[in-house]
């Protein structure tokens, strides 16, 4: 009996430490471009 709750809580801690590094290494698709708001604010600035 205390095979399987090692075994099913082994397989809980590598589930939890695959979505962290699943998370971490995520692409950030929705980021927001820095370079793209500075150009923004420059253009703003040079209608003003």
């Amino acid at each position: 009996m205390s095979f399987v709750v090692c075994g099913v809580a082994c397989f809980g801690v590598l589930c939890v430490a695959f979505l962290i590094h699943e998370i971490r290494n995520a692409p950030y698709e929705d980021c927001i471009d820095a370079e793209a708001i500075l150009a923004e604010i420059d253009r703003q600035r040079l209608e003003l």
